[in-house]
């Protein structure tokens, strides 16, 4: 079911030349925490981290609807940085990990 889950949000990312290098959550990190310098870094760390909640908004992560997409990414990143020995999993799984744990659905609903 996870690996389900995982493959559905891969296939709901954007993909190209800019987002062919972020495979691994240490390179998600890395995007993350880019200088204002490398603003496109900082775009495709929020972009992916965007496309991922998209894919499993209302049903693996229930955010309120207060909550910002800001604070989504604020929520992964200090996810990443608490769980380090995990940096070398995909992107994905962290992300949905993060957000799940983060915006717990109830009884499968929001």
């Amino acid at each position: 079911m996870h690996l389900t889950w995982i493959m559905i949000v891969a296939l709901c990312l954007p993909s190209g030349p800019g987002f062919a290098h972020l495979k691994t959550a240490r390179h998600l990190q890395a995007a993350c925490d880019s200088s204002q310098k490398a603003s496109r870094n900082l775009s495709q760390c929020n972009s992916y981290i965007h496309g991922v909640y998209d894919a499993i908004d209302g049903m693996m992560a229930c955010p309120p609807v207060t909550v910002s997409h800001q604070e989504k990414v604020e929520t992964v990143r200090a996810f990443m940085k608490s769980h380090p020995e995990r940096l070398d999993e995909h992107e994905a799984n962290l992300v949905v990990d993060a957000l799940k744990q983060a915006y717990p659905c109830k009884d499968g609903k929001p």
